[in-house]
């Protein structure tokens, strides 16, 4: 019976947040996540029209599980995310002389434009390839020394595809400076 008891003792839950400021929330541990949520909304008098996501340790909370059973603690910190409703699908109408990618709400306001959704592991590694070849500074200055020394022949090498776009704007530095010096040159005269 000691043990039902402490279970059953409420316990202090700190939310984390980066829309609201941080703060507290009263809560027994057979409440469901889905109460919490209700007592954040309330707490915050955020209303309709906004979804709260809770996370506990990395794992995001399900609104029917107690929150014992998503191992909450007294003194224990989640973290929230609030965020706007998405329009419910009933105001939004096709158009049928439009394409057929416009759609107009019933109630006047534009859709959110399209975003990408690819996994980040995808935008990073297409980053990272654009990154890759665009070069470094160090690829620079090595395709300058190799344009300046060996001049008009590394303009060949320019070609090749594999080379970082830096180490070809190198080379043709290297050889337009290589130029500009030798017009720079006077020629000496011969003695007399």
């Amino acid at each position: 019976v000691g043990s039902m008891a402490a279970n059953e003792a409420s316990f202090n839950i700190h939310i984390k947040s980066v829309d609201v400021p941080d703060f507290t929330i009263n809560a027994r541990p057979s409440a469901t996540v889905g109460h919490l949520k209700d007592l954040i909304i309330k707490e915050k008098s955020l209303g309709d029209g906004k979804i709260v996501r809770l996370i506990y340790q990395g794992r995001s909370l399900d609104d029917s599980a107690s929150l014992l059973a998503s191992r909450l603690t007294d003194q224990c910190f989640v973290h929230c995310s609030i965020r706007d409703a998405q329009p419910d699908p009933s105001h939004i109408i096709d158009i049928p002389s439009a394409p057929s990618s416009v759609l107009v709400r019933r109630d006047g306001l534009e859709p959110p434009a399209p975003t990408t959704h690819a996994p980040p592991e995808e935008r990073m590694s297409a980053s990272m390839a654009h990154s890759s070849m665009d070069g470094t500074t160090e690829d620079f200055l090595f395709g300058f020394v190799m344009g300046f020394l060996v001049g008009f022949i590394t303009l060949f090498w320019m070609w090749d595809a594999s080379m970082p776009r830096r180490t070809r704007l190198g080379i043709a530095a290297g050889v337009m400076f290589n130029m500009c010096l030798s017009l720079l040159r006077t020629p000496e005269k011969a003695p007399e």
